[in-house]
């Protein structure tokens, strides 16, 4: 909830959000990465916002490629903006 707030807080000041679950993230890296248009991708849908929220990290376990593609994920789009992380709310139950 704090991040969606924090995001609709950036979008009323008219900043541009990117807001996606960790799952869909990595579908669209591995999809972007086999039709050879990762670079492209990453520019026009990660470093474009200012702000990039991460939601549900915790209920996906990386493999190493994965792992790489979110590490440049995460360099790269804290060079150019903020990145908000979100764990999900599930890991705190168990």
């Amino acid at each position: 909830m704090l991040a969606i707030s924090l995001a609709y807080q950036a979008i009323q000041r008219g900043i541009k959000v990117r807001f996606i679950t960790a799952a869909d993230l990595m579908l669209q890296l591995a999809t972007a990465k086999k039709q050879d248009r990762l670079e492209a991708y990453l520019k026009r849908s990660i470093l474009s916002p200012k702000l990039l929220v991460i939601d549900e990290i915790g209920y996906l376990p990386f493999g190493r490629a994965e792992a790489n593609l979110f590490f440049n994920v995460i360099a790269k789009s804290y060079e150019v903006g903020s990145v908000i992380l979100s764990l999900g709310m599930d890991i705190y139950r168990q």
